[in-house]
């Protein structure tokens, strides 16, 4: 992927010149697929990731990046001083894992972003990209009814709100 994919979000100036990005579950599904491209990009780019899932890997070969082991629920604002952009991938992502412990999951996955996102901004960091895998309205359903020509999606623990 080259530099012209990524224009769209950077202003002019930044079109020339790399930025410091910090990427957050850089060691998940798509972390460990963005990061090398980040990088190859020209970027200095470190990751942050609890190693939950270290056993589990994604490709092969991965690029090793400069990263903090750490929880984004622990995350203070020295993590993320001198940072251009905060790409905010980690989550916990599916609804087994929601269903198997819901409060941990709107720990993570809600509370801890919202905490994550105000740091940011008063660390000074520019740009906050937030995006996931995680599920965010639940399974759809065969019986599930319709909505003005939409099905409404059974609620769970990682959206709170059904499918308007």
């Amino acid at each position: 992927m080259n530099r012209t994919r990524w224009a769209a979000f950077m202003t002019r100036s930044e079109r020339k010149q790399s930025m410091r990005i910090l990427v957050t579950g850089c060691h998940g599904y798509i972390g460990s697929v963005l990061t090398p491209i980040l990088a190859a990009d020209g970027h200095d780019v470190v990751g942050l990731d609890t190693d939950f899932f270290k056993p589990c890997t994604f490709g092969d070969g991965a690029t090793e990046i400069p990263y903090l082991r750490c929880d984004v629920r622990d995350v203070q604002p020295e993590h993320l001083s001198g940072f251009d952009t905060v790409i905010h991938l980690a989550a916990l992502s599916n609804d087994p894992l929601g269903n198997l412990d819901s409060s941990l999951t709107l720990e993570i996955n809600h509370r801890a972003s919202v905490r994550l996102a105000e740091l940011a901004k008063l660390a000074g960091v520019r740009r906050f990209v937030f995006s996931s895998s995680c599920s965010t309205y639940g399974p759809l359903t065969p019986k599930a009814p319709r909505i003005a020509g939409r099905w409404k999606r059974k609620s769970s623990p990682q959206g709170s709100r059904s499918n308007p």
